[in-house]
Order: C-alpha cells, then structure tokens, then sequence
C-alpha cells in the first residue's frame, strides 16, 4: 500500500486485482506508477486524468469508473457522466431547456 491511500482505497484496488483481465494486478501496479496513480489521486477532476499507459489504452469507460470509485469515491459522478457520455451522447447529461 502507498503512504497516501487510505486502506479502504487499498482494499477496494485489492478487490478489483481478483479480476481478470485488466485488474489483475493493478494493486502491484502501484508501486511502479506510483506517479501516475498519486497525480490520478490528488486531481480535481480524476476523470479527466491519463491512467497509467498499460491501462490509459487498454480500459474500457466502465472499467476506469471501477477505479475511480475505489480511489476517489467522493469524485464518482463526474466518472459516471463521462461514461454516459461515452456511451449516449452529450444530451444524455445536461438538464434540459
């Protein structure tokens, strides 16, 4: 675990590394983007941040929400539209007129 997660964060990245596929081992990945996940952790807006290159060009939407939830819940809904947005279109998210 990184000194700035918190272990409920470290937990959730544990939970999802029990998954095939692009999670398997995303929680020893830490240490090795550690960079990367600490800039992904501290943003702002964490859904408009580049994940680590191995996983930037291989996760689906759905799967960087997955992690966004397990690092930055407070930070969901911004990586829920963006999803939607990705699936739907723009008008999918505004309020209407």
């Amino acid at each position: 675990m990184v000194k700035w997660m918190t272990e409920k964060c470290w937990f959730e990245m544990c939970a999802l590394a029990e998954f095939e596929g692009n999670f398997n081992n995303i929680h020893k990945d830490f240490n090795d983007c550690r960079e990367d996940w600490t800039r992904i952790y501290d943003s702002l807006v964490p859904s408009e941040e580049k994940f680590p290159a191995r996983y930037e060009n291989n996760m689906s939407e759905f799967e960087k929400l997955l992690v966004v939830k397990a690092l930055r819940p407070d930070k969901l809904i911004p990586q829920i539209q963006r999803f939607i947005i990705h699936l739907f279109g723009q008008k999918f998210v505004e309020i209407p007129a």
